[in-house]
Formats: C-alpha cells, sequence, structure tokens
C-alpha cells in the first residue's frame, strides 16, 4: 500500500487514493486533492477556488500547518512517500499546469514526471545529490 506523509510531522496526507493538502497564494486559499498516481496531474477542488494557469501556490500540511515548499526554491513543494516499506522524497511543481514530479530515494532521483521536469533537473540533482 502506497501512503503519502508530511516530511515534517509524519502526518498521513493520502485519502482515497487522493493526497489532500491546504494551498494558497497572495489572494487565495484552500484544500486540494492530487492524484497519487505519480504524473498524473488532475487536481481537485472546491469549484469556488479557482487555480489559473500559470499561478503559483505555497502548500502546506493540513495537519501541522509546516510549508512543504523546498529549501531554496520557488517553484518546487516536497512531501514523502512509503511503497512497499521504501521511503522516499517527492517533489513537485508548486506552479498550475506545469507538469513536474521527481521520485528521489537515497540521494538518487528514481524516476521523474511531466513534460517539464526537464526545467528543474540541475536544481534538484545539487540539491539531493551530496
Amino acid at each position: 500500500m502506497t501512503k503519502f506523509f508530511c516530511p515534517h510531522c509524519n502526518g498521513i496526507l493520502s485519502v482515497n487514493n487522493q493526497i489532500v493538502m491546504t494551498v494558497k497564494n497572495d489572494s487565495k486559499k484552500g484544500l486540494v486533492f492530487l492524484s497519487q498516481h505519480l504524473g498524473d496531474y488532475n487536481i481537485w477542488h472546491h469549484p469556488d477556488f479557482v487555480m489559473k494557469e500559470g499561478e503559483r501556490f505555497d502548500f502546506y500540511c493540513p495537519i501541522c500547518g509546516a510549508t512543504l515548499t523546498v529549501n531554496g526554491s520557488e517553484s518546487l513543494a516536497q512531501i514523502g512517500m512509503e511503497e512497499d516499506g521504501q521511503k522516499f522524497i517527492i517533489v513537485f511543481s508548486r506552479i498550475k499546469g506545469e507538469h513536474c514530479t521527481y521520485k528521489i530515494k537515497d540521494q538518487n532521483i528514481e524516476a521523474r514526471f511531466g513534460e517539464h521536469s526537464e526545467s528543474y533537473i540541475d536544481f534538484v540533482s545539487a540539491l539531493f545529490y551530496k
């Protein structure tokens, strides 16, 4: 079974094959549900919470309120993932419509998803390869 969790409080963010997070930007805030399937960029949210293409959002843990922003990045967030007893770091874009996700284990990029994943490969490599 796959589960996603907050890297700060270890609270489980997975519910019914979706990942729940709080998002905010300068003018709005709400809850979003992301697909648990890496590379699937469907987002579910209330119809009144409009997310426009190209908007940058801050992601937070809905349990402890900690920011999920990757240190040193204006465009990336991260959460934890456990799958078959192995733990991974999942890094993804905070920009609506930017399809970019990395699955990282032991400071190595195990997989990357999305047509924009090349945009941050150097940054992610430098951040996680020690």
